[in-house]
């Protein structure tokens, strides 16, 4: 199962290795242990009116959890879109 969020958080990127090691959500760090997947979006969402274009992250935090993370490109903020049970 998962809940979706879709809040704002701040990240800590490794723009080299192009790898996330943490992100802060809700004033509590999360270790990012792995990245499981990575994926990008880039459509138009022509219902709204707005075109869209995100990096996606699966990351396993250190504690064992599992989140969905993206970097808005067009806004550029990072969010928390989903967490994983």
């Amino acid at each position: 199962m998962t809940k979706l969020y879709d809040e704002t958080i701040k990240v800590d990127y490794d723009a080299g290795l192009h790898t996330v090691r943490s992100f802060v959500w809700r004033r509590k760090s999360y270790p990012v242990s792995s990245i499981i997947s990575t994926w990008k979006i880039r459509q138009a969402l022509w219902n709204e009116g707005k075109e869209v274009d995100r990096i996606y992250f699966r990351v396993q935090t250190a504690g064992g959890g599992s989140y969905d993370l993206y970097w808005d490109r067009r806004k550029r903020i990072w969010r928390l879109e989903r967490v994983w049970d």
